[in-house]
């Protein structure tokens, strides 16, 4: 971020005397954004000043008892995919569930084996040979 590209996406609002009224901030602008996401995180802070302190350690505890009553809450079972059948997950599942611990119990561990369809060699020939004009048509 430099402030030559900083400069790009800040204009003044002038009124008719030639005072500067209004700044107006271009939110396309990727500093722009940067610079305005950290005045609202500022604003949180200067608002959030008032509230009561607490000590480190009130933090921690509760932090911790709440983690402690999730890891004994019983952990959702992923359906398994069905071998022949279509299989889909819903988006809001996985992230639920967790991406990782979705992957993990899904996805398969090696990769799958394509069976022997029985072609012929010149069939495999052949559709080597479609694919291939195929591509070249395509570029």
């Amino acid at each position: 971020m430099d402030a030559t590209t900083i400069r790009q996406g800040i204009s003044y609002v002038i009124n008719s005397r030639g005072e500067r009224t209004a700044l107006q901030l271009d939110l396309t602008n990727v500093a722009i954004q940067g610079i305005v996401d950290d005045l609202m995180d500022t604003l949180d802070v200067i608002e959030r000043m008032t509230e009561p302190k607490r000590a480190f350690e009130e933090v921690k505890k509760e932090i911790l008892s709440s983690r402690a009553i999730e890891l004994t809450m019983p952990i959702e079972p992923i359906p398994p995919m069905r071998r022949g059948q279509s299989n889909s997950y819903s988006p809001a599942d996985i992230k639920r569930w967790g991406v990782q611990r979705f992957l993990d119990e899904v996805c398969p561990k090696e990769p799958f084996q394509i069976p022997d369809l029985g072609f012929t060699e010149e069939e495999n020939r052949q559709m080597d040979q479609i694919l291939k004009q195929e591509r070249e048509a395509n570029l």
